[in-house]
């Protein structure tokens, strides 16, 4: 029952992953989005049902088939472990990226506001007379100016003319600003949940990802390397400290 389980588990959370993540866009920013929050989202699942799988391997040792089972998923374990570690990197230039994007398209758009309205200023302020100055004008603003101050003199209507144009080009830039920070918080916080999460995730990955043979996992030979580097790296250090403990003890006898 709990080897069913674990592949019911198993194939739920490949079928969920693997469709949402189609096509692949490795470098746009909002799919590696959409990768990260199905991975992180979904992980529990895989977690539990290779759990399960590792559980009815140990209540039933002399089933030849869970262990073969096990042995047969144990790279895609290791797999996952390192496809969790590579999505912390993934995230930062995700945001990094995406942030850019909008600080991108944020000064195009606001290059292009201030260029529209400058050419309509310059043809407003270079209309000969109120005819032509009619012509110039957008059909937005003059229905908002309305038929009777349209036939005003035509420095009146020039000058009354700009001041809209003024005020409609600091309302196109203020929605081109910066998003606030109560927008940015909902990114902040799926940064953070991926952050904390995936390095999680990849340890217990690495940590069901068993050879059936030695019955070590993944992550016991990377703890078992990275104790030994250390050791490895103390016993240098501690050479040189006592080579020059010999060479004083030697200069001392000489003396």
């Amino acid at each position: 029952m709990l080897a069913l389980l674990s592949t019911v588990l198993l194939v739920g959370f490949t079928s969920t992953v693997v469709p949402n993540l189609l096509p692949a866009r490795l470098l746009d920013p909002a799919w590696q989005w959409r990768l990260s929050g199905s991975l992180i989202n979904n992980a529990p699942v895989a977690v539990v049902g290779l759990g399960l799988l590792h559980l009815a391997a140990w209540l039933n040792p002399k089933d030849d088939q869970l262990r073969r089972r096990l042995h047969s998923l144990r790279l895609w374990a290791a797999a996952a472990s390192l496809g969790f570690l590579l999505l912390v990197p993934l995230q930062a230039m995700a945001v990094a990226r995406g942030l850019g994007n909008v600080s991108l398209n944020q000064s195009r758009g606001l290059r292009q506001v201030d260029r529209t309205f400058g050419e309509l200023r310059r043809q407003i302020q270079s209309a000969p007379d109120l005819a032509s100055l009619q012509r110039r004008m957008p059909g937005s603003l003059a229905s908002s100016i309305g038929p009777v101050a349209l036939q005003q003199p035509l420095p009146l209507l020039r000058s009354q003319v700009l001041s809209l144009l003024d005020q409609a080009q600091q309302q196109a830039r203020a929605r081109l600003s910066p998003p606030a920070d109560s927008s940015l918080w909902p990114v902040i916080q799926r940064s953070l949940q991926v952050l904390i999460s995936a390095p999680a995730y990849a340890l217990a990955f690495a940590a069901m990802s068993v050879n059936s043979q030695a019955n070590v996992s993944l992550l016991d030979r990377l703890l078992f390397a990275w104790s030994h580097r250390l050791t490895h790296k103390g016993r240098e250090a501690s050479r040189p400290s006592s080579q020059a403990g010999s060479i004083r003890r030697l200069s001392g006898e000489e003396e």
